[in-house]
């Protein structure tokens, strides 16, 4: 396609030179709020065919609606803003993604220089307005004749390589008057005559290759640590490609797996049934510390008790793999860390290894606790509609392509605990900062690239993003929303449920439902009360190519006191 030089004014050629060098680069969505000062950067967004726009009034939801479609695609995702706080409104999301290292580039339109800090409406000062989370700022000045074009593709394409080795690049693109094109329009030829043989081709100005290095030499030493009869494999976040490549080594070395709810082997045969469970028993604790070796792949992990056992006990061998370089390690107790491609090493490690090591009687000794805990457990859930009841059974119902969003707070951590059935598809999380705003619009981002989605959170997440269900009226997202009137993760804290300071400042009683904001946005609802017909409506919504919101409403207190009951029962197993 052939780069369109019709533009009226400095600022829209510019800005067309952006999103083809965008698209160059292999930007596939833009996600846009409307504005004025953005103008610009929306008309040549607009008249760019090749990039699939997703447009949204509220800037907060915006940037969580564009981390699931970085998330989903994990291709970079561009996200246009006019100035002002419409740009601050970003930052919940870009410390997310920054967090996770999803691909996000904040493309921000300012005030010329000369309107700073004269009281200009709609004027902040933007320069380092994420503090240090992006791991790239450029202030791009208003447009101008005098700069030449190659300056500006160059600068993106060092921008753009850079946010694929993970992280947040802001771009800040100051803009003068005038911002809306008209009929006439220069020849520019001139000052395109620089980039001529570039117009004529369909790649990037500068082409940044990722070199890819061979395995660590380390690994031969690893391979001696693996030698060991009794280990232990950890599986912390990780993608589809990078579980697979982990499992097959896990089936080779034939140890206990302790699988996180988002490294999408939880419910593994070699998995560890209610792993974060029975890390409260004495005896499993004392059987997994005679580990020699323990490898983990992947951090973040969601248990606080598999955190703490890792960091209790001095490992003789310890090794955490990831691909970034990100520390993760809250109790800063990992001494050997490999910095590579976990599906590169995981299928040498494969390939280097004898044959599968035969079962042996330590591993049936831990395996043999996780059946008994399952068997246990099983027997004191009823079938009654409850939060645990409801989690387990969104969990069997997930089928391969489809994707599984779960919340934060309850919601994770019932799957994490409770739920021991392998989930069959994608899990997704916002588990870099861990907070509950912005679910429901990165779920709506996700479901965007095409992916039917289950999207399970607590109440106060969902009144949290209220405009993003705006989104959802767009797309096929199922909300189960686990309503139990307030934050009962809360009644988990060492503090006395009848305590007048609980049930004011940390309990938020709200007596509020989603059926009338269901019709407000014109989503599907349900509320079931029995099993059965949580059942069929979740199905049915499954089916449907709308949005539903399927409300349960529970006791404040059940869910957790369920889980305070299953932790005590594994404890004394």
């Amino acid at each position: 396609m052939a780069f369109n030089r019709k533009w009226s004014d400095i600022n829209g050629l510019w800005c067309a030179l952006i999103m083809e060098e965008l698209v160059r680069n292999g930007v596939e969505h833009c996600c846009l709020a409307p504005g004025s000062r953005n103008s610009p950067l929306i008309h040549a967004a607009a008249a760019e065919r090749r990039l699939q726009k997703h447009v949204h009034f509220d800037e907060r939801g915006l940037g969580f609606f564009a981390l699931g479609i970085a998330k989903a695609t994990d291709k970079p995702v561009v996200i246009i803003t006019t100035s002002g706080t419409a740009v601050a409104n970003l930052y919940p999301a870009v410390i997310e993604a920054t967090m996770m290292g999803a691909p996000l580039l904040v493309l921000s339109a300012d005030r010329p220089p000369e309107l700073l800090d004269t009281g200009a409406s709609q004027t902040i000062n933007q320069s380092v307005i994420f503090s240090h989370y992006p791991v790239q700022e450029v202030q791009l000045p208003c447009p101008d004749t005098a700069i030449p074009p190659q300056w500006l593709l160059s600068t993106l394409d060092q921008g753009i390589a850079k946010l694929m080795a993970g992280g947040v690049v802001h771009f800040n693109a100051h803009l003068r008057d005038p911002l809306y094109p008209v009929d006439d329009c220069p020849d520019w030829s001139s000052y395109l005559a620089s980039v001529s043989h570039w117009i004529l081709t369909n790649r990037p100005w500068t082409y940044y290759r990722q070199f890819v290095w061979g395995i660590p030499s380390e690994a031969g030493m690893l391979i001696e640590w693996l030698d060991a009869e009794k280990g232990v494999l950890i599986a912390g976040q990780l993608s589809m490609e990078e579980a697979s490549a982990v499992a097959r080594l896990a089936e080779k070395l034939n140890w206990p797996l302790l699988a996180d709810v988002q490294s999408q082997l939880h419910g593994h045969p070699l998995s560890l049934p209610h792993a974060d469970l029975l890390l409260n028993n004495s005896s499993v604790c004392e059987l997994l510390n005679q580990a020699d070796t323990v490898l983990q792949f992947g951090g973040r992990l969601v248990s606080k008790r598999l955190s703490q056992w890792l960091s209790k006990e001095p490992r003789k061998h310890y090794c955490f793999v990831d691909s970034r370089s990100v520390r993760q390690d809250p109790a800063c107790h990992q001494r050997f860390r490999l910095q590579t491609r976990i599906v590169d090493l995981c299928r040498f490690l494969e390939v280097s290894l004898p044959e599968r090591r035969a079962t042996s009687l330590w591993l049936t000794q831990v395996m043999d606790y996780g059946m008994r805990c399952r068997q246990v457990l099983g027997s004191q859930l009823s079938s009654a509609l409850t939060e645990v009841s409801v989690v387990r059974c969104v969990v069997e119902r997930q089928r391969k392509g489809q994707c599984l969003f779960i919340g934060n707070s309850m919601p994770i951590r019932l799957i994490d605990s409770l739920s021991d059935c392998r989930l069959q598809g994608e899990v997704i999380t916002n588990r870099g900062a861990s907070g509950i705003d912005g679910l429901m619009a990165t779920a709506a981002g996700v479901a965007a690239t095409g992916r039917p989605v289950t999207l399970l959170l607590g109440d106060l997440s969902f009144l949290h993003d209220l405009n993003s269900l705006a989104m959802l009226r767009e797309q096929s997202v199922t909300v189960v929303l686990l309503n139990n009137d307030g934050g009962s993760i809360f009644n988990m804290i060492p503090i006395s449920r009848d305590d007048d300071l609980f049930k004011r400042y940390f309990q938020v009683s709200h007596s509020l439902d989603a059926k009338h904001a269901a019709v407000m946005f014109g989503l599907r609802y349900a509320s079931p009360c029995q099993s059965q017909a949580f059942v069929s409506d979740y199905d049915d919504a499954k089916l449907s190519n709308e949005s539903w919101i399927i409300e349960i409403k529970t006791p404040p207190a059940e869910a957790t006191d369920l889980f305070s009951r299953a932790l005590l029962m594994a404890g004394e197993l």
